[in-house]
C-alpha cells in the first residue's frame, strides 16, 4: 500500500463538486420486488439552490456547444462540465482504495451520464448524421468528445470491465477519425502469427540442429549394438581437438561435447 499526502484536498474537492448536485441512489425496485442491483447509475441532477446548474442543464439537449455558450453567457459553468470534474474526483477516490466499491460505481455512472450526454453523444450524432444536425462539428468539440470517452474508458479500467473499456476506446478513435478497424485487424493477424512460432523459418532451423546435436549424442553413448558404453569410451567417441588423449585438457561428458 503507498501513501497519499494531503488526501484533505481530495475531500475537498469532493465536497465542492458534489454540494451543487443532488444525487438519488439508485433505489428502484422491480416488479418482482427486489432492489436494484447494486452498482446501477444513481439518478445525478442539479440542487434546489443550484439554479445555474438548472439552466445549463436545459441548454444541454441543443449540444455540447450550445451548452457552453449558453452557460458562459449566463456566468456559470454548464452541468456536463461540472460533472465531468465531479467525476474525476470521485473517480481518483476510487483508484485510492484497496478495493472497488459499489456505491461509488453507481455516482460515477450517474456523473458519467451526463458527461457522455453533453459532450460525446452530439457529436457522434452529428458524425453519423451530418445533414440532420447542423454540419461537422468543430475541431474542439471533437477533442471534448474524444475526452470524455476516454474518461469513460478509465471508469470502467478501475472497475476491472475489459470489453466496456475497449468499446469507449473505439467511439473515441471513430470520433477523432481513426481507423481503428485496420490498425485493430493488423494487430490481431501479428497477434496470430506470433501465436504459431514454429511456423517460421528460424524455428525450423533451430529443431534441425537440435535433433542433430541430439542424434550425435545418442550415437556416441551408445554402441553398435546398442549396448552401453563406459563414460571413458564416450568421451573417446565424442573427442574434440580440445579433449583428445595426452593432452592436459579434461575429458567432458558427452551432454557437454563440442559437436
Amino acid at each position: 500500500m503507498g501513501r497519499v499526502q494531503y488526501p484533505q484536498y481530495l475531500l475537498l474537492a469532493r465536497l465542492i463538486l458534489l454540494a451543487p448536485l443532488q444525487v438519488n441512489a439508485a433505489a428502484a425496485v422491480s416488479e418482482a420486488g427486489s432492489a436494484a442491483a447494486a452498482g446501477a447509475p444513481a439518478a445525478v441532477q442539479p440542487a434546489a439552490g443550484a439554479a445555474w446548474l438548472a439552466a445549463s442543464c436545459r441548454d444541454a439537449s441543443a449540444g455540447a456547444g450550445a451548452a457552453a455558450a449558453a452557460a458562459e453567457g449566463a456566468g456559470g459553468p454548464s452541468l456536463p462540465g461540472w460533472c465531468w470534474w465531479a467525476l474525476r474526483a470521485v473517480l481518483l477516490q476510487q483508484r485510492l482504495l484497496s478495493g472497488r466499491s459499489a456505491s461509488l460505481r453507481s455516482l460515477l455512472l450517474g456523473l458519467q451520464h451526463h458527461v457522455l450526454a453533453g459532450f460525446a453523444l452530439p457529436v457522434e450524432a452529428t458524425l453519423a448524421q451530418p445533414g440532420q444536425h447542423g454540419g461537422r462539428p468543430t475541431a474542439e468539440e471533437q477533442l471534448l468528445a474524444a475526452g470524455a470517452l476516454l474518461e469513460a474508458a478509465l471508469l470502467e479500467t478501475a472497475f476491472g470491465h475489459v470489453e466496456a473499456t475497449k468499446a469507449f476506446l473505439q467511439r473515441a478513435s471513430e470520433v477523432l477519425g481513426f481507423c481503428s478497424g485496420a490498425w485493430q485487424g493488423r494487430l490481431q493477424g501479428s497477434g496470430a502469427r506470433r501465436a504459431r512460432p514454429g511456423k517460421s523459418r528460424h524455428a525450423r532451423g533451430w529443431r534441425q540442429l537440435a535433433g542433430a546435436l541430439k542424434d550425435k549424442h545418442a550415437a556416441s553413448w551408445r554402441g553398435p549394438s546398442g549396448a552401453q558404453r563406459g563414460w571413458r569410451g564416450s568421451c573417446a567417441a565424442a573427442e574434440t581437438p580440445l579433449n583428445r588423449p595426452g593432452k592436459a585438457a579434461p575429458l567432458t561428458p558427452p551432454c557437454c561435447a563440442f559437436p
